[in-house]
């Protein structure tokens, strides 16, 4: 029986029973978008939409586990890229893909920075090249008066006790992609920094359960919220200074939570944050704005 015989028998009936016994390419011929969305996967959706159509009828959640970052980018804005970019945390090749100039004889991080050359916005950036296990390198970068990326500091970092990549909470991995700031936070008093900087006392909590305060720092003397996320005022040294990301920055639950930039603390591994000596945690906070980016890749990042 040819397809059309097969779609002519079976079109009266209801999308889910469809569903059953028709493919996704013969489905696709006889529901609307919107009926497709309803009875097949978003793997099975990519085979029959273009990807400006699945861009409506998805989740940027979604569609990054079904379309390449080529397509990603052709879908969205320049404007909305940095944070479909975060959100899908896209491979470090992909991202230089979207942004590079032609400066093949460049290292992939050199050509990232040169990315943001013309961004006023943006006057600093920590580049965390992973390296392998829990282990990375890091260097902080400022742009001097001229606009040219000065390196003010270099050192070691932990990443996630299962390396990068994070998909979902606790799995102890640190995300992958390029991350903003919402403010900087410590145990210690505030040293001096020049974006919001929350105190943290003994009523400051992380937390990282569904409902209206996941992926946020609370006080639990503001919010009426029995939490059990982190008690944060335990995690000293590491949260003597931190700064807080803005991965999973709709606060989308089970996507992540409290990833953050602090400090080192006594095991050579974090459970998906990322991890600096003290000193390096506080100059990056005392040579910092709100503006401050965040890049997370493999250290052979394009090369």
């Amino acid at each position: 029986m040819s397809v059309n015989m097969v779609i002519g028998k079976f079109a009266s009936l209801p999308a889910s029973a469809l569903s059953k016994v028709l493919s996704a390419s013969a489905l696709s011929k006889v529901l609307s978008v919107s009926a497709l969305s309803k009875v097949l996967s978003a793997s099975a959706l990519s085979k029959v939409l273009s990807a400006s159509t699945l861009s409506k009828v998805l989740s940027v959640s979604a569609l990054s586990k079904v379309l390449p970052v080529s397509a990603l980018s052709k879908v969205f804005s320049a404007a909305a890229r940095p944070k479909v970019l975060s959100a899908a945390a896209i491979s470090a090749a992909a991202v230089l893909a979207c942004s590079c100039r032609g400066s093949a004889s460049k290292s992939g991080w050199d050509r990232l920075l040169d990315s943001y050359s013309d961004n006023d916005g943006v006057r600093q950036m920590l580049l965390v090249k992973y390296t392998a296990g829990s282990n990375a390198d890091a260097e902080f970068y400022i742009k001097d008066k001229k606009g040219m990326w000065q390196c003010l500091e270099r050192g070691s970092a932990y990443v996630g006790k299962n390396g990068i990549g994070k998909t979902r909470e606790g799995d102890g991995k640190t995300p992958v992609g390029i991350f903003g700031v919402r403010r900087a936070f410590g145990i210690l008093d505030n040293p001096g920094v020049s974006m919001e900087y929350l105190h943290v006392t003994e009523t400051t909590y992380a937390c990282d359960e569904e409902g209206p305060y996941y992926n946020t720092i609370i006080d639990t003397r503001e919010i009426p919220h029995t939490c059990k996320g982190e008690h944060m005022i335990d995690y000293a040294p590491q949260y003597n200074y931190g700064m807080e990301t803005t991965f999973n920055d709709s606060n989308i639950y089970p996507e992540g939570s409290a990833i953050f930039l602090h400090c080192k603390g006594s095991n050579p591994y974090t459970e998906g944050c990322i991890a600096l000596d003290q000193e390096f945690m506080k100059k990056i906070l005392l040579n910092s704005d709100k503006n401050i980016l965040i890049a997370v890749f493999p250290a052979s990042l394009a090369e």
